[in-house]
């Protein structure tokens, strides 16, 4: 479709140029699909319409694929934003576990890991220290 410039007249595009568009268009059989259109025009000296080439492409699965990455690269970069990053040298306590913080003060290893990361704790006790600390539960636990 020509261009009409702002004082009415029709703008025909330069000769020999590659004209892009892309659109949305319904095939017969009732599927909307993306396609890339190109257009060369080529005139006569009379600034006539003498020739028109034009391929047209179906790029559905190109722009899905393009706005499946874009989707992703938000998704990545909102999960950066999120992310709380543990690194370096952490001074714990071999016997209690607590960690010594930037304030020289020992805390407790959930409360520094919690607080430095997304981590969450959920508390349990494994065996060894449930036949240790918890001896009657244990031989309740494994009669036979």
């Amino acid at each position: 479709m020509p261009r009409i410039d702002s004082c009415g007249f029709e703008v025909l595009p330069p000769q020999g140029k590659v004209q892009k568009n892309e659109s949305y268009v319904l095939r017969k059989d009732g599927k909307l699909i993306f396609i890339e259109e190109n257009n060369v025009l080529i005139y006569n000296e009379q600034k006539e319409i003498i020739a028109a080439f034009s391929n047209i492409q179906d790029i559905t699965e190109r722009k899905t694929n393009e706005e499946e990455r874009e989707k992703l690269l938000v998704e990545l970069q909102k999960s950066l934003k999120e992310i709380k990053t543990l690194k370096g040298i952490i001074p714990i306590c071999m016997h209690c576990k607590g960690i010594r913080d930037d304030k020289r003060s020992w805390t407790q290893l959930e409360k520094f890991i919690t607080e430095h990361s997304d981590a969450q704790f959920s508390h349990g006790i494994c065996e060894k220290c449930l036949e240790k600390y918890y001896p009657e539960e244990y031989e309740e636990l494994h009669k036979p």
